[in-house]
């Protein structure tokens, strides 16, 4: 069985928005939704600059449980590890990759990627560090992944995308339109995580949509207006305290749970401190 359909219409309050950027409101999105009736093989082209909310809104009209059934077979052709700088990693991707090169997490970081501080978010962003002119990933080796058994999430979970907010109780996923692969095998959702070893991988996402925004909102409630540069100064403290400040012999879970309670602690000096000189 496929999922059952959203009823469309999140409440406005589920989106991020930094200061007063546009988005389309609920009833407005609800009635656009409801007469489009969009499938689950239907494109569509949300056209906008705003919070995206429509976007995610049709994404999530053709979700999958995990029962249900795709059709996808990879071809080894490589075109999914050049030309990307959206390869993004979590910490949990941090630490697989980690305990499989035997190496800490914050020498991935050194080694294998970049990190910046997100334009809407102000939080640190950690991606793949791509290489040459086609913008290789760093463990594309003949065509295969050096790094196969412990790959970040969104390329283990290709084809497929998923999305969760703060208080969502499940994983949703969706089927992304593709120009690579073949369609001559069926998998179902479960078998494909099961295939990656990322069966755990839905309680660490939803503990991290946990952490992410309401983090983002205290970010823009405390330093809205200052400078990108300090801005900057303040996630990659974050960087450190969420990405990097782990013992890889040690269960991680634990560790981050730990380390979500330190990078609001970091948060709550910061506020202290600029409330002693009148800037909050």
């Amino acid at each position: 069985p496929r999922a059952e359909k959203r009823t469309p219409g999140l409440p406005d309050t589920a989106f991020q928005r930094a200061g007063q950027v546009p988005m389309t409101k609920r009833e407005i999105r609800a009635a656009a939704l409801a007469l489009l009736a969009p499938g689950p093989e239907d494109v569509c082209w949300d056209v906008g600059a705003g919070t995206g909310s429509v976007a995610i809104e049709l994404a999530l009209q053709a979700t999958l449980n995990r029962e249900d059934t795709f059709r996808f077979r990879c071809t080894e052709c490589g075109k999914c590890c050049k030309n990307r700088e959206d390869i993004l990693l979590s910490p949990y991707d941090l630490n697989r990759m980690a305990r499989h090169l035997g190496i800490e997490m914050g020498q991935v970081i050194q080694d294998y990627c970049i990190w910046y501080a997100g334009q809407s978010s102000m939080l640190p962003v950690v991606t793949i560090r791509m290489r040459g002119s086609e913008k290789r990933c760093p463990f594309l080796k003949r065509k295969k992944c050096g790094i196969h058994a412990a790959k970040p999430t969104v390329c283990a979970l290709f084809p497929l995308g998923r999305v969760g907010s703060e208080n969502d109780e499940q994983v949703h996923y969706m089927m992304q339109k593709v120009d690579c692969g073949a369609a001559d095998e069926e998998h179902s959702v479960q078998e494909w995580l099961a295939g990656y070893d990322l069966a755990d991988s839905e309680q660490w996402f939803l503990e991290w949509q946990q952490v992410l925004i309401p983090l983002t909102k205290r970010m823009h409630a405390l330093f809205s207006g200052f400078s990108r540069e300090f801005i900057a100064s303040v996630a990659e403290g974050l960087l450190v305290t969420l990405y990097v400040n782990y013992d890889s012999k040690l269960d991680f879970m634990e560790q981050f749970r730990m380390n979500k309670e330190k990078a609001n602690q970091f948060l709550d000096m910061i506020e202290t401190t600029m409330k002693m000189y009148g800037r909050v």
